[in-house]
């Protein structure tokens, strides 16, 4: 994304790229850069004022095509405007392109917000590390600790569908519980009766999905003997103070 965007610089587009994933990104902040940055305008005093005067500059046959570069446009701080996203980007003289980087990204938008956004959806997947994302290599423990690694766990933890969240504080519930008894696991078997009495999964196949996403932000390892988060104890017990347990 990053090379077409330099590409339809080079050719002189009005381009944005705006990255969703970083700890200070907000719907107000991504409207209010389009406002700054490609009208030269002064930011607006709510969300709909802004896109009221967006969609009234980008509706003209005057305005210059925008394309817009979204980073995780599931995340959290987008999904709580997308209608807002929706009306800005179905003019006429935008264009967005937009990553999702959630596994069950897609299922952010509605039916409806789907038929208007009329997405052409690529499957373009790096295998890289979430370098960026994490703050630290290869994994939220590799390079750092302390309070960057419980940030790092807060960013992938916020990134998390409802019950993603809620397989993951059980995950570090239990870990603690077993540090403490001096025992090891949680095992797979054990996650998934926990997580299956809270009614967060309804079969083993659903609990591997949302595994998936853990192992792919490197949180948790491959092994289904020991499913544990790869930071102090005090670390995980103030990641749940700041979650409300």
């Amino acid at each position: 994304m990053k090379a077409y965007h330099e590409h339809l610089r080079a050719q002189d587009f009005d381009c944005l790229f705006f990255n969703a994933w970083r700890d200070d990104a907000s719907d107000k902040v991504f409207f209010d850069t389009i406002l700054t940055d490609a009208l030269d305008e002064k930011p607006a005093g709510s969300l709909e004022n802004a896109v009221e005067r967006l969609v009234a500059h980008y509706s003209s046959d005057d305005a210059f095509h925008l394309v817009i570069f979204l980073n995780n446009i599931e995340s959290n701080c987008i999904a709580r405007s997308l209608d807002l996203l929706v009306e800005l980007v179905t003019c006429k003289k935008i264009s967005l392109v937009a990553t999702i980087d959630k596994i069950y990204g897609a299922f952010a938008f509605d039916q409806c917000q789907r038929s208007q956004l009329n997405f052409i959806s690529i499957e373009t997947a790096t295998f890289m590390p979430y370098v960026h994302e994490t703050k630290s290599g290869h994994s939220i423990w590799a390079k750092s600790a302390g309070k960057i690694g419980v940030a790092s766990l807060q960013h992938v933890y916020d990134s998390l569908t409802a019950n993603g969240q809620g397989v993951l504080k059980i995950i570090i519930k239990d870990q603690i519980a077993k540090i403490k008894e001096k025992k090891d696991g949680p095992s797979f078997k054990e996650l998934y009766k926990l997580c299956r009495k809270s009614f967060l999964v309804n079969s083993e196949a659903a609990l591997k999905a949302q595994l998936v996403e853990l192992k792919d932000h490197q949180l948790i390892g491959e092994s289904t003997q020991e499913i544990r988060i790869q930071l102090q104890t005090s670390q995980l017990e103030e990641f749940l103070r700041t979650n409300n347990k």
